[in-house]
């Protein structure tokens, strides 16, 4: 995970970046966990259709890293589901 070691695939592609909640606490199980977790929707239109998978990253445009946990294809474009990286 280290952004040195990673090859940039396609850039500047506009998204839509928008925040959901998700049941369940972090796997850490220590006290100072939150009671939920924060996960990411990230929506790309149909035609900017890119090769997106699982476990790839996402970097928005004021640097926020973001891990693809799951992703499909719908009749307006391309859903991903999220996880923001700790930097």
């Amino acid at each position: 995970m280290d952004p040195a070691n990673e090859r940039v695939i396609v850039k500047n592609v506009r998204a839509s970046i928008q925040n959901k909640q998700t049941r369940g606490s972090p796997d850490g199980g220590v006290p100072s966990d939150s009671y939920t977790r924060t996960g990411w929707s990230i929506f790309i239109r149909l035609q900017d259709r890119k090769l997106i998978t699982e476990r790839d990253v996402i970097v928005d445009d004021v640097g926020k890293r973001y891990l693809v946990t799951a992703g499909y294809w719908n009749s307006f474009g391309y859903n991903c589901s999220a996880e923001l990286l700790e930097a």
